[in-house]
């Protein structure tokens, strides 16, 4: 059976002539057997009984003195490890050398320079060659002090950095204390009773007002563009041109505030994304801690028409233009923009809390929004009492799957939202002003509106020239006006007395205005005297009177005459350019007709 070696990349076999021993692998002591392992660095090797290593892994100190002669065979010791193998470079241990002090190197560089030098002397060699060989000794020597040097750590460097910051903030502490401390001596050594006059600048000028104080006089020290604004005077600056810009531009004159181009820098790196504005609400908690008026308000809500469009937005680095809920963008174009408001019960104040990208919007998707805008605003301290809108399609059945009922017989306008442990009651409320515009669309619209109790409403008189005037109210509630029924009934007698005399009789002469006004007061004090006081009825009263009541009828009644002349000459007009196919400049040259009314 041939032996041979298991070391890496040795090719020794077993042979008499070569006087080379071969050991076994000690696999009955697995101590050892490991130690042999790792020496020899063979990847998956799992020695057997028919392993071998030769004596040339060996150090002669590994064997024993004595040896079998019979066998012509040296004994190993018991713990003898291979260490003799011709490994390549990536397998050969790392051997770490000791380097030696700088002192004792320079030392020896010294002496060896000396030796060398006094060689070079006396061989007579050439002076090129012994400052070569100086050159290089020195470059050695800055190689060792290179080596030496201390070198920094990272977080040495890290809290040097530290230590001087805090030492820069603690001497700008130091120094604005000091300046304080000056400019109260200044005061009191300058003013007399000083320390009354000091105590009520202190009382009245702290916080904002002294903080605007000392940045003026620190402007005033400074150039025009070394001027640096702290986070209260940015904060006081946008609240002001935000309120009104005339107002910024006159303090602007008596104090050093920024540019409005510089506040609307800063105004766009604020983040007012789609969604609910958390900023909002953190100022409305802080508000209603202060004030207690601020706790009763009302929930607005309306849409606003887009175009549809996608905008880039470089600041940002992306387009916007998208439906968007706050809670992430979709491939669908807004067409509207969803605010929603608060407004206060008992004072004058509104502001939005949030806004959203929609396109026509469906109920479900509202009401929950509505629910949510609710439950924030009772978790700032906000009651919310009501929600008004206006009377699209959609709003009514958000307010029905809130809770709402519109039905006649069973009308309920109050709904119930539930907040954690509690319930809060809201009541909705469509817009008056939205609702009249809509009954008036549907009077022009219908002629005839019956209701289920047999009341008739006739818009037969509601012509189309009066959609757009604007007659002279005497009834105000709030913002919303309404005509009289005085002046509604002034009104229909024009127009009874119009039809009379200028349509049905056709008396077109230079008196027409005078015998439509006389008609009308003639039917009107049969009719009412819901408009005049007694005595003072216009047909009791003189022309040229200086009564209130007269000025304003003739003022009406001339306005309306003058309107609805007008606009039957232009339907005559039109009726004959229809029948006579006449030109542009015919239609126009009949209207001389009431050129003298």
């Amino acid at each position: 059976m041939v032996v041979s070696c298991s070391g890496y990349g040795c090719t020794n076999r077993r042979q008499k002539e070569n006087g080379i021993h071969f050991h076994r692998f000690p696999l009955k002591r697995p101590d050892v057997l490991k130690k042999w392992l790792h020496e020899i660095r063979r990847k998956n090797f799992t020695p057997n009984q028919y392993s071998y290593l030769c004596s040339e892994h060996f150090t002669p100190s590994d064997y024993l003195n004595e040896s079998r002669p019979e066998l012509d065979k040296k004994l190993l010791k018991d713990e003898a490890v291979p260490s003799v193998f011709k490994f390549p470079q990536h397998l050969q241990k790392k051997q770490k050398a000791s380097r030696p002090l700088l002192q004792n190197r320079q030392k020896a560089n010294d002496q060896n320079n000396m030796i060398h030098a006094e060689i070079v002397n006396e061989a007579g060699e050439d002076s090129s060659t012994n400052t070569m060989f100086y050159q290089s000794e020195t470059s050695h020597q800055k190689e060792d002090k290179m080596v030496q040097c201390n070198i920094k750590t990272f977080n040495k460097k890290l809290y040097q950095n530290k230590i001087k910051i805090l030492q820069q903030r603690l001497k700008r502490r130091n120094s604005k204390i000091k300046s304080l401390k000056d400019l109260i001596l200044r005061i009191k050594k300058n003013v007399t009773y000083s320390d009354e006059v000091t105590q009520m600048l202190e009382e009245n000028f702290g916080g904002f007002p002294l903080t605007l104080l000392l940045h003026e006089h620190k402007s005033k020290m400074l150039h025009k563009k070394g001027v640096r604004y702290t986070n209260a005077m940015k904060d006081f600056a946008k609240t002001l041109f935000f309120y009104s810009p005339k107002a910024y531009k006159y303090v602007r004159k008596m104090f050093t505030l920024p540019h409005p181009s510089t506040i609307r820098k800063w105004l766009s790196s604020t983040e007012c994304e789609p969604g609910f504005l958390e900023e909002v609400f953190l100022f409305l908690k802080q508000e209603v801690s202060k004030n207690s008026w601020l706790q009763d308000c009302s929930l607005v809500h309306d849409s606003m028409s887009l175009r549809k469009q996608l905008v880039w937005e470089p600041d940002k680095g992306r387009y916007a233009g998208n439906v968007d809920f706050g809670t992430g963008e979709n491939s669908e174009l807004a067409t509207e923009a969803l605010v929603l408001m608060i407004v206060s019960l008992t004072r004058q104040f509104k502001c939005p809390i949030g806004f959203f990208y929609v396109n026509k919007i469906n109920s479900s998707v509202l009401s929950t929004l509505i629910s949510t805008a609710i439950i924030k605003l009772n978790e700032v301290g906000i009651q919310v009492w009501n929600v008004t809108c206006d009377g699209a399609p959609s709003n009514l059945q958000s307010f029905k799957k809130l809770g709402c009922n519109f039905e006649t017989h069973s009308l309920n306008t109050k709904f119930t939202v539930n907040n954690a442990n509690r319930s809060i009651e809201v009541y909705s409320i469509f817009d008056t002003c939205h609702m009249l515009k809509l009954a008036r669309s549907s009077l022009a619209d219908k002629q005839i509106i019956q209701s289920n109790i047999d009341i008739l409403i006739d818009g037969q008189s509601d012509h189309s020239y009066t959609k757009n005037i604007n007659f002279t109210s005497f009834i105000t509630r709030g913002k919303l006006k309404i005509v009289s029924p005085a002046v509604s009934l002034i009104l229909k007698e024009l127009e009874k007395s119009f039809q009379l005399i200028v349509v049905m009789q056709k008396k077109l002469h230079t008196n027409v205005k005078t015998n439509i006004l006389m008609l009308a007061r003639k039917n009107i004090l049969n009719k009412s005297n819901l408009f005049f006081f007694p005595n003072t009825h216009p047909i009791n009263v003189e022309l040229g009177s200086p009564s209130h009541e007269h000025k304003l009828f003739s003022a009406l009644s001339e306005s309306y005459i003058n309107i609805r002349m007008r606009h039957y000459a232009k339907e005559v007009n039109a009726k004959e350019v229809l029948k006579n196919k006449s030109s542009l400049r015919q239609k126009l040259t009949k209207l001389i007709l009431f050129q003298n009314v």
